[in-house]
């Protein structure tokens, strides 16, 4: 035989945390769970005397309840909310600093049906997520899409328009599965992406790395591959730290075919590393730098030697005593 819950006899619906029954309800004796549950049903942050006539028990047990769940961080003492409150004060007197990033766990909380339900009816934004979400979607939420955009905004804190942000872009690059969307949030929530600008920001940081790392692909011929780890490596600091213009890019990729005969990435890295450290930044420079190494038998910042060196170092084979050519 099967059972069914009888929502129209709930008569209302409260929040309690997964942990107490995933973690506590077979720890908990009955008398401690009677009082967090008369707790979460009533928002209570005392005992009261109705309190201790309904459930049948004593002050005295009932503080001691009070103080199971404190010790298993279910509840906190007023003292506790009120030292947080003060440092919150404190801070927002105090020079504006960049926020630390909000480590958030990996995904383990899982809702009901019932419980998004309830969480729905007790936050309009949640609401308004979940039937925005759908139409972005374009699709019926399932209760594993439910679940786990409810777990992005009440676990890892994300505002309903962050979220939704994240959904459309996912959707628009043909990652709509909520599984990627999922992996994707927890990533934003740990780096802080909590505003609409934030998102808005990350969004363009991301577009900008595929539109490079698109033309490196082209300029480089690679087609029917996705590219390997090491190499998105390379093309993200070519792109971030070097801040290497494309030109360049396939000036160094020209290079390595011509000296080595097949495409090498740590080569090239290489090459454009040496004119980043040489101040290199266009075609011109380039060329100009050449021009002046041809006149001149020896100078104080040889590319090519460089780039021998580290692809020597980089196999393993450098030479006991490696001697650069002029000033070292």
């Amino acid at each position: 035989m099967e059972y069914f819950l009888n929502s129209p006899a709930f008569g209302g619906i409260f929040a309690c945390p997964c942990r107490v029954v995933d973690e506590y309800l077979n720890e908990a004796s009955p008398d401690d769970l009677k009082v967090l549950l008369y707790i979460l049903r009533h928002n209570l942050p005392e005992i009261t005397g109705d309190m201790s006539d309904f459930l049948g028990l004593t002050k005295d047990k009932i503080s001691k309840s009070f103080e199971y769940w404190v010790s298993r961080g279910i509840l906190v003492r007023d003292s506790t909310r009120q030292a947080a409150a003060s440092a919150a004060c404190a801070s927002s007197q105090a020079p504006a600093a960049k926020p630390a990033a909000k480590k958030v766990m990996q995904p383990s909380v899982t809702y009901s049906a019932e419980e998004i339900t309830g969480l729905a009816r007790q936050s309009p934004e949640l609401k308004f997520l979940l039937e925005a979400a759908s139409e972005k979607l374009q699709r019926l939420l399932s209760a594993a899409d439910c679940s786990a955009l409810v777990y992005l905004f009440s676990y890892a804190g994300l505002p309903a328009d962050v979220i939704l942000m994240l959904v459309e872009y996912c959707v628009s690059i043909g990652k709509g599965n909520i599984n990627y969307i999922q992996k994707t949030g927890l990533g934003w929530a740990d780096d802080g992406i909590d505003t609409h600008e934030r998102a808005e920001e990350k969004i363009k940081r991301i577009e900008d790395a595929r539109s490079y790392a698109g033309t490196v692909r082209t300029a480089m011929g690679i087609s029917g591959r996705a590219f390997t780890r090491s190499e998105l490596e390379h093309i993200e600091r070519w792109q971030s730290e070097f801040n290497t213009p494309i030109e360049l890019v396939t000036q160094a990729y020209e290079i390595c075919i011509e000296r080595i005969g097949r495409l090498s990435f740590a080569y090239i890295n290489s090459i454009l590393k040496a004119w980043h450290d040489g101040g290199l930044t266009t075609i011109a420079q380039v060329e100009a730098f050449k021009k002046s190494r041809k006149s001149s038998k020896a100078t104080s910042y040889d590319i090519d030697e460089f780039v021998r060196l580290s692809m020597q170092r980089l196999h393993g084979d450098a030479p006991p005593a490696e001697k650069r050519r002029g000033n070292d």
